[in-house]
């Protein structure tokens, strides 16, 4: 039976109380915005800061070498949570086109509400371009459209390009029919996603190949004393559930169940094996499931749970990393730490080609194809009986096309030339 509070969070009542307090956030940080001398530069880039905590970071190492610019990172919290409780669910989860006519009063809303915000954010903090990781986010497509009528560009710093070749295939056309892209550019990865934007009708000279921009913090890692080790967990259905189960010829186990299972055994073995080591399963940002019902965890005391968006400080202090279908693999790999490909089962089996290809040679992983073997790579990795300088990493290119460890002031010099671009038009 549902609390109480559950029932209340669902009522007007609670929304109206939340808008209230967040306007009253918004406010309040509004203000020190304003005050803020170190944002009172020439040029001043404005970034939603959605899971973007990396990328922030990353620009934050060279912003020494951009004394004239200014970079703000703004959370879609307070500033946004109006436009939030505009839409209903079906729309959060793009199950409706954007446009579609059902939604036009809600989009006239949205609008409102999105100048009232433009007009309290630019007022603070005069911004000259708009940065964020994705224009799919139905709470900020009125917002930049609102900047690109006042002469501001919006560009998108594609974050997630690592996507797996079964979201490849039914991504691009989801988004061309109901979430186009509307930014006036989109930095990419590498080559192979700047053809799942094409794909998705974005056309080619709006497509700027730039690298990862939080590589930098990988290949720039500075290991300090060593004192744990990192399980990153996944969702039950994680990279399978675009799948249209009736389309496969498949009828054994159609989730990561089993296998999530085994990893995180793996991890409560290894914390008995090493008390003296933290091991950490690491949430992802937007993980829904982490009751963690099926292990007896806090019997371990030395086992920490922990989420968020940034992980390069967790790397810092690692003996190893574990994981699946992440991108923190490859990345852990640029820091040349002992990195493990947790993947077996009938399932993956099947689906294997459809997947991220880390089990294949040239990503610096290592491929741990049971349960056993896990536990082992890792153990050996503690006691420092596995060689990383021998690691072929030729493949990271793929989805990193250029880590050089400069991507961050790459990428800020970029974007000064599109303000400069938008101010020639």
């Amino acid at each position: 039976m549902r609390s109480v509070r559950e029932l209340f969070r669902k009522t007007w009542l609670w929304a109206f109380l939340r808008i209230l307090y967040k306007n009253y956030l918004t406010g309040r940080e509004l203000k020190a915005i304003a005050r803020n001398q170190s944002l009172k530069k020439a040029r001043r880039l404005l970034a939603i800061n959605h899971f973007f905590h990396g990328e922030l970071k990353a620009f934050q190492r060279v912003q020494a070498q951009f004394p004239d610019v200014a970079l703000l990172p703004l959370l879609p919290e307070p500033f946004f949570t109006p436009v939030v409780y505009l839409f209903p669910e079906a729309l959060r989860s793009q199950f409706f086109s954007y446009e579609h006519a059902d939604f036009s009063r809600l989009r006239e809303k949205s609008r409102a509400l999105s100048e009232t915000v433009f007009d309290k954010i630019y007022a603070a903090y005069p911004f000259d371009c708009v940065i964020t990781p994705s224009d799919l986010f139905y709470w900020i497509r009125e917002f930049i459209l609102i900047c690109q009528r006042r002469g501001i560009p919006v560009i998108v710093l594609d974050k997630e390009g690592t996507i797996s070749p079964l979201d490849y295939q039914v991504l691009p056309q989801k988004i061309e029919r109901s979430f186009p892209v509307i930014s006036d550019r989109v930095y990419v990865w590498s080559e192979r996603k700047k053809q799942f934007w094409k794909n998705a009708g974005i056309a080619e000279d709006k497509i700027l190949v730039s690298g990862s921009v939080r590589t930098d913090l990988f290949v720039h890692v500075k290991m300090r004393a060593k004192n744990n080790v990192i399980f990153f967990d996944f969702a039950e259905n994680a990279y399978i559930d675009s799948i249209d189960w009736s389309e496969k010829s498949w009828e054994g186990e159609k989730s990561w169940k089993k296998l999530r299972q085994s990893v995180r055994q793996t991890a409560l073995k290894i914390a008995k094996k090493h008390p003296h080591l933290e091991v950490i399963i690491k949430c992802h940002p937007q993980q829904c499931d982490m009751a963690f019902d099926d292990l007896e965890w806090r019997d371990c005391p030395n086992v920490t749970i922990k989420t968020g968006a940034e992980i390069s400080e967790l790397l810092e202090k690692t003996y190893a990393v574990v994981g699946f279908q992440t991108t923190a693999l490859l990345e852990s790999s640029l820091a040349n730490i002992p990195t493990f490909y947790s993947a077996w089962g009938n399932l993956f089996d099947f689906l294997k080609n459809e997947l991220l290809p880390w089990h294949e040679w040239g990503f610096g992983i290592h491929w741990c194809h049971d349960q056993d073997r896990l536990f082992e790579c890792v153990h050996n990795a503690i006691e420092g009986r596995v060689n990383e300088s021998e690691k072929d990493k030729s493949r990271i290119s793929e989805y990193f096309f250029n880590s050089d460890g400069n991507r961050a002031a790459f990428v800020l010099q970029s974007l000064l030339s599109e303000r400069i671009e938008a101010n020639t038009k």
